[in-house]
């Protein structure tokens, strides 16, 4: 089993940049379909309709220096190729132009609810994100409101060239910003597959896990999807007594639009579901602490009982991510998630950034989970 989580990750890895929509995502979508034929069961492949971002050129210029980065995907608008030219200064210059800021990529942060506070005002022609996370680096913001985007264009750079975009910045030195992007009507597509039961008339266990990205993403997502993949295998082996559902779902870094859809198309499901698996982001990451959010202590204690090896922060709670409809609805649930040093950021590769060791022992409990889950 170890070398097949390995040889997951390092190919979901390898495919390359994992954002919605793209030729990568689609392609991902079928080498995932594929293994599930492989197994033996059938998948199946919704698709749903998507307005997607591709950047043509996104970049700061201040002088003869430049910096490329990655626009914000929830933009209301966005440059030309010529750019936004006006005078830098920091989000509470009521003078400057362009609104630079140090913006972490968690959506809860105070930072950054001032950041979308700012946004919101469209006091600045455009605005410059410096983007900070556990390290210097390019750190990218999910898109929370890629269907309802507004405010000016934001370009997200690294904050390894803080040190003389600060002191432009508190200049207020004249500078060009460029997020120039287009829109392409494309297809996205979630990857799912239904295992029968001895039973169908029980409620169903459903197993959820996102497979997209702003990276290539090795442990945020690489190990989720490795887990998923090892849980359907362990049920051909021993057929469950009650219905699983697999869905993994593209759309994470767009506020959860796969996830969204699979909702919409199953409607009954967070009435009927008897409990969810939420496979999140980062458990497989290295240097990082596991982070396990359950719907009550039955399954928190269950979910440690089958774990060992692997030092775990659990609590009952909110979660993050795709659970968070769940939880709302007073839904059952496990969301497996944890820290991670490259969060969002292009560092996140296999094998660096991935802990396999400590993945192994967290997919041979959730493995154990799932098959006490889905008995009656």
């Amino acid at each position: 089993m170890k070398d097949r989580i390995a040889e997951i990750i390092q190919a979901y890895d390898a495919q390359g940049i994992h954002r919605t929509g793209t030729d990568v995502d689609l392609a991902s979508a079928q080498w995932l379909a594929g293994i599930i034929k492989e197994i033996g069961f059938k998948p199946q492949l919704p698709e749903f309709n998507l307005n997607r971002v591709d950047i043509r050129q996104a970049e700061i210029v201040v002088g003869h220096k430049k910096l490329e980065g990655v626009p914000l995907f929830d933009c209301a608008e966005y440059t030309s190729s010529e750019g936004i030219r006006g005078k830098l200064g920091d989000i509470d210059n009521q003078k400057a132009d362009i609104g630079v800021t140090v913006v972490p990529p968690w959506p809860g942060h105070e930072i950054t609810q001032k950041f979308n506070e700012v946004r919101q005002a469209g006091k600045f022609k455009a605005m410059v994100s410096v983007t900070v996370g556990p390290s210097k680096g390019l750190f990218l913001l999910n898109a929370n409101d890629f269907l309802k985007p507004f405010g000016p264009p934001v370009l997200q750079v690294s904050s390894r060239e803080g040190a003389w975009l600060k002191d432009a910045t508190a200049a207020g030195a004249e500078a060009t910003v460029v997020a120039d992007t287009k829109r392409i009507m494309s297809t996205a597509v979630n990857v799912e597959a239904r295992i029968k039961g001895l039973d169908s008339g029980l409620p169903p266990l459903v197993v959820i896990t996102p497979r997209s990205g702003w990276w290539e993403c090795a442990s945020e997502r690489g190990g989720g999807i490795a887990a998923w993949l090892e849980m359907m295998r362990a049920f051909k082996e021993n057929s469950p007594d009650r219905d699983v559902i697999f869905t993994a779902n593209t759309g994470h870094e767009l506020h959860h639009l796969g996830m969204d859809y699979f909702l919409e198309s199953n409607p009954d499901l967070l009435d009927r579901a008897y409990a969810w698996i939420h496979l999140g982001a980062n458990f497989a990451a290295s240097e990082n602490s596991v982070h396990v959010v359950c719907a009550d202590d039955e399954l928190k204690e269950c979910f440690i009982a089958v774990v060992s090896d692997v030092e775990l922060n659990t609590h009952v709670g909110k979660p993050f991510g795709e659970a968070i409809p769940i939880h709302e609805h007073g839904g059952r649930f496990i969301s497996v998630g944890g820290t991670n040093p490259w969060f969002h950021a292009p560092e996140d590769r296999w094998p660096e950034a991935v802990n396999l060791n400590q993945t192994m022992g967290i997919v041979e409990g959730l493995i154990k989970l799932s098959k006490q889950l889905a008995s009656r």
